[in-house]
């Protein structure tokens, strides 16, 4: 697989390269961390809203079938 090199001209004058699949990779890598930065965040607190939403249900379900016991 090659990889995809840019020229460009500097104020100078001097050719300066830099890699775009490097650059690519380094934005992908930036994402991926900050992605399970909140994934962090975001799941144990799912976890507990739909865990407490579980337990009012069946606890709503255990009460009523002891009314009707």
């Amino acid at each position: 697989m090659p990889l995809l090199t840019v020229t460009a001209l500097s104020e100078a004058g001097a050719a300066a390269s830099f890699d775009v699949a490097a650059i690519m990779r380094a934005a992908v890598t930036s994402v991926q961390g900050d992605l399970f930065k909140v994934l962090g965040i975001v799941v144990p607190a799912a976890v507990t809203i739909i865990g407490a939403g579980v337990a009012v249900r069946y606890g709503i379900r255990w009460l009523k079938s002891l009314r009707s016991a």
